[in-house]
């Protein structure tokens, strides 16, 4: 029998600080799903390493149904933005269970405009919204570019949406989904991510906020490396590799 540990004694023990508890609103939750029509369908995945890859949101159970108030694959030209219904699977402890928000808008301003150079085509879309675990707002991208039958009357065919939950004291709270995604869009205050915009939905933001947060050098370097429009901040042409970031 192997011998008994001795206890601490309570001085010993009064002096060892408990590690504070995990924060559940640190992993962002990546969304993503095709659209068509007023449909917005997928799977959803929690992830602190960046966005999930194809297999990674094949293989969730977590899937999703939102109907949205207008046309998804327009939805940047609406000019109104959008509010969405529907339900999600999550399970809390007890197995997969549906959920839904109790509130969920979101709005898109368009990418690069067509005389770019850029080799892909998106819109940014900001969100925002209130469900019985707390508010959130998100930020992604509308891609997967389909010709329209005349020139300009393109459409999207997939949304990606990163989630980020916030709390009661973070000023995002009053935030809409229009002053969301506001910051990415082409001029905004962190125009330089428009290609990822989740890289701008940190858990919570410094005290200079609302002024404009910084890119990492890391980043930097990525941009410096492959950007193809000098004085182009926001290097459309590294999108596909800032979408792994």
């Amino acid at each position: 029998m192997a011998p008994k540990k001795r206890k601490s004694s309570s001085s010993t023990a009064a002096r060892k600080k408990k590690a504070p508890a995990a924060d559940w609103r640190q992993s962002p939750f990546y969304w993503r799903g095709t659209v068509s029509g007023s449909t917005w369908e997928g799977a959803w995945v929690a992830s602190d390493e960046g966005l999930p890859s194809d297999a990674d949101f094949a293989a969730s159970t977590n899937s999703f149904k939102l109907k949205c108030s207008t046309a998804l694959p327009r939805v940047h030209t609406s000019g109104d933005g959008g509010t969405f219904t529907g339900s999600y699977k999550l399970d809390n402890g007890d197995g997969p269970a549906d959920y839904s928000d109790l509130e969920h808008e979101i709005f898109a301003y368009n990418g690069p405009p067509d005389h770019h150079p850029a080799v892909h085509s998106w819109a940014v879309v900001g969100a925002c919204g209130d469900t019985e675990f707390g508010r959130f707002v998100s930020l992604g991208v509308l891609d997967g570019k389909a010709p329209g039958e005349v020139p300009g009357d393109d459409t999207y065919t997939r949304l990606t949406l990163v989630r980020r939950y916030i709390a009661d004291d973070d000023p995002r709270n009053g935030m809409s989904a229009k002053e969301v995604a506001c910051r990415v869009s082409s001029c905004g205050k962190e125009e330089w991510a428009m290609n990822a915009p989740w890289l701008v939905l940190p858990w919570k933001v410094p005290s200079s906020w609302p002024a404009p947060l910084s890119a990492s050098r890391a980043f930097r370097d990525l941009l410096e490396a492959h950007c193809e429009d000098e004085g182009t901040d926001w290097c459309v042409g590294v999108g596909p590799l800032l979408q792994h970031t």
